[in-house]
């Protein structure tokens, strides 16, 4: 599905958009890792594979790499529903996102605030998790300073009550 296929706003979408924000280093790939894992047979909840234009390292993200050209080539020829620059790096989420909406799936990545606003505009209604202070109506705060496993565990418990919800 190229990005001009997905709506500006998409009030009938059954699925939902899993924004998971936070500053760099503050264990959002930990914490998404270990989610994953736990939820790798719930058919409800995908984790998105994220594309940056930097080497992947198995340690933190498990993301796709291009270089810089082949990302833009990949952009414009509709590759991904979302892309941004930070930190002097291209992301991007795959296109497949609004198939997985559509089929009412909850979709989780992880996201810069700065895309936020594109991410709402593109996939309608969306949650933000982890740290964000703008959209206070809509998000799950989770505290990834102390142990890993209850972090996780909260994390689970909510994307499973949203996956379950109509």
């Amino acid at each position: 599905m190229s990005p001009e296929a997905l709506p500006e706003a998409a009030p009938g979408r059954k699925g939902v958009f899993v924004a998971v924000v936070g500053p760099s280093g503050a264990g959002k790939d930990t914490v998404l890792k270990a989610a994953a894992g736990m939820l790798q047979a719930e058919a409800g909840v995908h984790f998105v594979r994220r594309v940056v234009t930097r080497a992947a390292d198995a340690a933190c993200e498990d993301h796709a790499t291009l270089s810089p050209d082949d990302f833009i080539a990949a952009r414009e020829s509709g590759a991904f529903c979302l892309s941004w620059g930070a930190h002097g790096l291209f992301y991007g989420l795959p296109a497949s996102i609004g198939d997985r909406l559509a089929d009412g799936q909850t979709v989780v990545a992880n996201l810069s605030r700065t895309a936020l606003a594109d991410a709402a505009r593109r996939f309608g209604g969306i949650r933000v998790e982890v740290d964000v202070r703008h959209l206070a109506d809509n998000y799950l705060r989770l505290d990834n300073s102390g142990a890993l496993q209850p972090t996780v565990d909260a994390f689970v418990t909510h994307l499973l009550s949203l996956s379950l919800k109509p």
